[in-house]
């Protein structure tokens, strides 16, 4: 539990200052082959790889290393050095309880899990890696977020369907995303953040990754609908980092709709809340970029 308290406290803490703790300059070093900058982004000094999605929301730009790393190269941890928790995610499969004659249904839930680093700095004496190379190539091209939703759509056949409209909507009785048109937007950025929320909300249908938010919707305000929304928000998030995608006016919506969200989860009785969207929209940021990214 100590761990999903500390992760908790954090991320409300930034959202009720309306700061959206998932809009980072994030790298994603395994499935993105992106160049581990130090200056930029935490990396692990001895494996010369960028720390996670996650990691990277608390972990200052720098070099870090594990106790047992550290000993490795031959060194020490400066007495009295703090150490930083480095989160990760492991999921296990459990039987959803069906009624009589019904088809048992798996479900997969995240536990969170946590070890320590140490800055470079406080780790002494310790033998000097020579080959200071990153260990991958530089950042390809990145494909343009119509070239994304376009595989995205080819891969798991979801429909989008762009029209006049008033409304942005994904309803998974069709499996079919409704949008406005773009001109209809105040913006190309206001618009690709609507559409990637609600392509992240297309992952939860049922031959996908099967999420109860979108396989068991009940109606507006209850626990399901309100967790399955925070996982769109911060998946849209995820895409539209990654893809650079950011005005004054999604982050202003972004700063009121968090400030909300903080006060909805600060009296949740669930501290195991935010947690799971936040795994559940990592999965649905893989599915949409077709990529998986390595948990540390």
């Amino acid at each position: 539990m100590k761990a999903i308290e500390i992760l908790n406290s954090k991320l409300i803490e930034m959202m009720e200052q309306g700061i959206n703790p998932w809009k980072r300059p994030w790298m994603f070093p395994q499935s993105m082959k992106g160049l581990c900058d130090p200056e930029h982004q935490p990396v692990n000094y001895k494996t010369m790889t960028g720390y996670s999605i996650l990691n990277s929301l608390f972990l200052e730009p720098g070099y870090y290393l594990t106790f047992n790393q550290c000993k490795e190269l031959g060194g020490h941890i400066r007495k009295g050095a703090e150490g930083s928790p480095v989160f990760f995610f492991t999921w296990n499969t459990y039987q959803k309880p069906t009624a009589e004659g019904e088809e048992p249904e798996e479900v997969d839930i995240p536990t969170l899990k946590y070890y320590t680093v140490f800055k470079l700095e406080d780790c002494k004496n310790i033998r000097e890696i020579k080959y200071r190379e990153p260990k991958f190539k530089e950042n390809p091209a990145k494909p343009s977020a119509e070239e994304i939703i376009a595989d995205y759509q080819n891969r798991e056949k979801v429909k989008i369907i762009n029209e006049p409209s008033a409304e942005a909507y994904y309803t998974g009785t069709f499996d079919e995303v409704h949008m406005p048109l773009l001109k209809q937007f105040v913006s190309s950025e206001t618009y690709y953040s609507t559409m990637f929320h609600e392509l992240t909300h297309s992952t939860g249908y049922r031959t996908r990754l099967n999420r109860e938010g979108i396989t068991d919707y009940n109606r507006f305000g209850d626990e399901n609908y309100s967790k399955e929304e925070l996982v769109a928000e911060i998946g849209a998030a995820y895409a539209c980092n990654y893809l650079g995608i950011e005005n004054d006016q999604t982050l202003e919506n972004s700063a009121a709709y968090l400030k909300s969200w903080a006060k909805h989860l600060k009296g949740n009785s669930s501290n195991n809340f935010i947690i799971s969207a936040m795994a559940k929209a990592k999965k649905a940021f893989e599915l949409i970029f077709n990529c998986q990214e390595e948990e540390k």
